[in-house]
C-alpha cells in the first residue's frame, strides 16, 4: 500500500466512526474492502460515495428493525399485564357480587354475641383510671404539706 491509499483509508474509518457505522476494527476492514476495489476496478469518487451510503442506508435498516422489535415486545409485554389486570378485576367483581348476594347478618346474632360477652363479666384493670376508692388513699400520703427546707 503507498500513502497515499493510506490516507484513504484512515480517512474512511473517521468517516465510519463519525457516522456511528462501524466499530474501529469493522471501519478498518470496511475501508481497506472499499479502497483495494477502487484500486482494482479504478472507482472513482463517486462510486466510493455510493457505497458509503449503502454501507448508511444497511446500517439505518438494521436500527429501524431492531427498533420494531423491541416496540413489538414491549407492547406484547403490556397487552399481557393489561390481560392479566383485566382478570383480576372481572375476580374482584365477581368477588363483590358474591358478597352482595349473601344475606346480611341477622341482628339477633349480633345481640347473642353481645349476651356471650356479657355473661363472661371479665373485668379488664385500668391502670389510668383504678379501681380506688376514697378511703383507699390517704391524702396526706401523696401530697406533703410539712416545711420546705
Amino acid at each position: 500500500m503507498d500513502v497515499k491509499q493510506t490516507v484513504k483509508i484512515n480517512q474512511l474509518v473517521n468517516e465510519f466512526k463519525k457516522h456511528g457505522i462501524a466499530t474501529e476494527e469493522e471501519a478498518i476492514k470496511e475501508a481497506t474492502r472499499v479502497i483495494s476495489k477502487e484500486a482494482l476496478n479504478g472507482m472513482q469518487k463517486e462510486e466510493v460515495s455510493q457505497e458509503i451510503l449503502n454501507m448508511i442506508n444497511r446500517k439505518m435498516q438494521y436500527l429501524s428493525e431492531l427498533s420494531e422489535k423491541r416496540l413489538k415486545e414491549e407492547t406484547d409485554k403490556l397487552r399481557a399485564e393489561v390481560g392479566n389486570m383485566a382478570g383480576e378485576l372481572k375476580a374482584l367483581r365477581d368477588m363483590v357480587k358474591d358478597l352482595a348476594s349473601r344475606p346480611a347478618p341477622k341482628p339477633e346474632q349480633q345481640t347473642l354475641k353481645a349476651e356471650v360477652k356479657e355473661g363472661k363479666k371479665v373485668e379488664e384493670a385500668k391502670p389510668r383510671s383504678g379501681d380506688f376508692e376514697p378511703g383507699d388513699v390517704d391524702i396526706n400520703d401523696v401530697f406533703y404539706f410539712g416545711n420546705k427546707k
